[in-house]
C-alpha cells in the first residue's frame, strides 16, 4: 500500500509540474513533462484494479487519454500539449506554444540550437521575407546572418503557406496580448475556432 500511495503522490506532482510549465509556456520543459506524466499515470494505471485506489481508476483513465498520445518526438508533442490548452481554456498559452513550436520544429529540422534566440529569430524572420518578399537588402541582422536557414526556408515549396500560417498565428497571438485594445478585436468563440483551425494546420507541416 505505501508503493501505492508513492505513486499516487508522483502522478500528483507530474500533474502540477506539467500544469504549471504550461501555464507559464516553458516551451522547454512541457514535452518531457509530459512524457513523464505519461510513465508515471500508466503504471498507476496497470495497479489501479488491483489496490485501494481502484475508486480512482476511472480519474486516471481520463488523464491516460490525454496523454497517451505522448512519444519521444518533440515536435508532435507540441501539438499534444497545445491540443491541451485548447480543451483547458488556455487559449493564449496554446497559441504562444504553437508559434513557437514552429520555430523548435525548424530547428530540429536543421539540426541547430534551438536556444540560440539569434537563430530562432533568423527563423521567425524567414517567414517575413517570403511574406513581404523582401530583397535581400533590406534582411535584418539575424536573418544575414544565418542566410542559410533563411534560404531553406524560402526555398520550400511550401513556403508560401508557412509564411501566412505564422502571420495568422501572430495575428491571433497579438490580439490576446493587446487585451483585445485593437479596432475588429476578436471574440473568445473566434479565438476557439481560430485555435482549432491553426492546430489542423500545423498538424500537417509536422506529420
Amino acid at each position: 500500500m505505501k508503493d501505492d500511495k508513492n505513486i499516487l503522490e508522483k502522478v500528483g506532482k507530474s500533474i502540477q509540474n506539467y500544469t504549471n510549465n504550461v501555464a507559464v509556456c516553458r516551451g522547454k520543459l512541457v514535452s518531457s513533462d509530459g512524457i513523464e506524466l505519461k510513465e508515471k499515470i500508466d503504471f498507476a494505471f496497470n495497479i489501479s484494479e488491483k489496490s485501494y485506489i481502484k475508486p480512482m481508476t476511472p480519474l486516471i483513465e481520463n488523464i491516460k487519454n490525454y496523454f497517451d498520445n505522448f512519444t519521444d518526438d518533440e515536435d508532435k508533442n507540441m501539438i499534444q500539449v497545445v491540443k491541451w490548452c485548447r480543451d483547458h481554456n488556455q487559449i493564449q498559452q496554446g497559441l504562444t506554444i504553437l508559434e513557437e513550436g514552429i520555430i523548435t520544429y525548424f530547428c530540429n529540422k536543421f539540426r541547430v540550437d534551438k536556444c540560440n534566440k539569434e537563430i530562432r529569430t533568423a527563423i521567425g524572420q524567414a517567414f517575413y521575407i517570403k511574406m513581404k518578399n523582401a530583397p535581400k537588402d533590406e534582411w535584418k541582422d539575424e536573418a544575414r546572418l544565418h542566410k542559410d536557414i533563411v534560404n531553406k526556408i524560402l526555398e520550400r515549396e511550401d513556403s508560401e503557406k508557412l509564411a501566412k500560417l505564422i502571420y495568422d498565428i501572430k495575428n491571433v497571438r497579438n490580439d490576446i496580448n493587446h487585451a483585445g485594445w485593437r479596432n475588429n478585436s476578436m471574440s473568445y468563440d473566434t479565438f476557439v475556432k481560430k485555435l482549432n483551425s491553426l492546430i489542423d494546420d500545423v498538424e500537417k507541416i509536422i506529420e
